[in-house]
């Protein structure tokens, strides 16, 4: 393999975001599913192993808290920033879950 390989490019970048989360989330959703309905379940409309729904959120947190990647929020000495990214990725999916329900 060449070391010297081009970086890809931004739209590249968000398309392959966009299918990692989308296939992580349908391993997950196959597994969660095979282990309570003991059997296989197609979770999804589309042929394939991913789910868009995953994907979109996992794009959106990254795209709005890709920022906060190595920052610290103190109140003395604790760090609330954990605590703080928990909240917002809890908000974002709700927020994608909610609206995606009418689609």
């Amino acid at each position: 393999m060449d070391a010297t390989a081009p970086a890809a490019s931004a739209p590249q970048r968000w398309f392959l975001y966009l299918m990692v989360s989308a296939i992580v989330g349908y391993v997950y959703e196959f597994l969660l599913c095979t282990f309570m309905y003991a059997g296989f379940v197609n979770q999804g409309p589309l042929r394939g192993p991913w789910l868009m729904i995953y994907g979109v959120g996992g794009v959106l947190v990254i795209a709005l808290l890709g920022r906060l990647r190595g920052r610290k929020l103190r109140l003395g000495r604790v760090n609330l920033m954990p605590a703080v990214l928990f909240a917002a990725i809890f908000a974002i999916s709700t927020t994608v879950e909610f609206f995606a329900h009418w689609a």
